[in-house]
């Protein structure tokens, strides 16, 4: 795996963390996989997003059960729907992407990302993750989920943190950039 890849997961599994984290759910990561697949069982939901912009592309795909996402999901009581928690799923991924979205940009590089696509499956199903250049497994409470990545370069890209002035900011969460 070339630099930009290491260093794109790093900051994916860093926002992974605090993602996770800011929920309220304690999350540690556990270790990595290079499965040819990942199984999804029927108590999983899956959402994918691609991203894009010079010289790197990709996609990040995070598996997660069921209850995670219920103790997640801001609304408590009552329980929300499986269309809503199918809609939250999507929107942690593109928190998650977000995220990291907003620490490339210390790194020199803007991404657009695309809109969050879920799956689910009553019986369970299994994504080829031929392409994912690395899948990350998390620890979150009592169950796990995963996030993968895809990252594709142009074969010139060296992700390197550019250095900031004192007291500069990139950016924080929540934060709007116009362009």
């Amino acid at each position: 795996m070339g630099n930009a890849q290491e260093v794109f997961g790093g900051i994916l599994e860093e926002a992974t963390l605090e993602l996770i984290d800011g929920y309220g759910v304690s999350v540690t990561l556990t270790g990595h996989s290079q499965a040819e697949s990942m199984e999804i069982d029927s108590s999983s939901l899956v959402s994918i997003i691609g991203f894009s912009g010079n010289q790197i592309r990709g996609s990040v795909c995070l598996r997660i059960p069921e209850a995670l996402a219920l103790a997640t999901h801001p609304q408590k009581s009552p329980a929300p729907t499986g269309p809503e928690l199918r809609d939250w799923v999507g929107e942690l991924c593109n928190q998650l992407v977000g995220r990291t979205k907003n620490r490339l940009l210390r790194y020199g590089h803007n991404v657009g990302m695309g809109t969050p696509v879920v799956a689910v499956s009553e019986t369970g199903l299994s994504l080829a993750a031929a392409c994912a250049t690395r899948v990350a497994v998390f620890l979150c409470g009592e169950t796990t989920c995963t996030v993968s990545c895809d990252v594709r370069t142009d074969g010139s890209i060296d992700l390197v943190e550019l250095p900031q002035e004192e007291g500069e900011e990139t950016g924080q969460e929540g934060d709007c950039f116009l362009f």
